[in-house]
Parts: structure tokens; C-alpha cells; sequence
């Protein structure tokens, strides 16, 4: 299944390895599924929290619906 490819990739180090030199979450988020795909063909999705607190998700597949609740409260859901 997409779990093999996924740790091939080792998709979680390897976002935080392009989050590391500042670029922003969603951006490290989408770089590391571009990543995913195009090294395995595989779906996935992940989701970071940068050192400022920022969220940041990507995905490639319908089937990982997210949902974060911020500080303040406020939830975004996303299909």
C-alpha cells in the first residue's frame, strides 16, 4: 500500500529537512507529496506545524479529509 512508499520517501524527516531552512509549511508540505509522487507514484498526505506554529498540509488523495482547530478556536475543515 501507500505506507511502503511513504516510508521510503521517510516523508516525515524529509519535510522537515525542506521546512528547515524557512520556506513555509504548506509549502515544505506540498514540496515533500511532489516528492512522494514523483519518486514512488504513491498518494499520501501530511500534515507540519512550523517553529512559529504555522499549519501547513498537502495531500494527493481524496481520502484524508483535515481538520485543525487553532488556538483561538477557529476550525477549518477540509475535504
Amino acid at each position: 500500500g501507500q505506507g511502503e512508499a511513504i516510508m521510503r520517501v521517510v516523508l516525515a524527516k524529509t519535510a522537515l529537512e525542506i521546512l528547515r531552512p524557512g520556506l513555509d509549511a504548506r509549502s515544505a508540505a506540498q514540496q515533500a507529496i511532489d516528492l512522494l509522487a514523483a519518486k514512488t507514484g504513491s498518494a499520501g498526505g501530511l500534515i507540519l506545524i512550523d517553529c512559529a506554529g504555522k499549519i501547513g498540509y498537502a495531500r494527493n488523495t481524496p481520502h484524508m479529509p483535515v481538520c485543525l482547530i487553532t488556538q483561538d478556536g477557529d476550525v477549518k475543515v477540509d475535504h
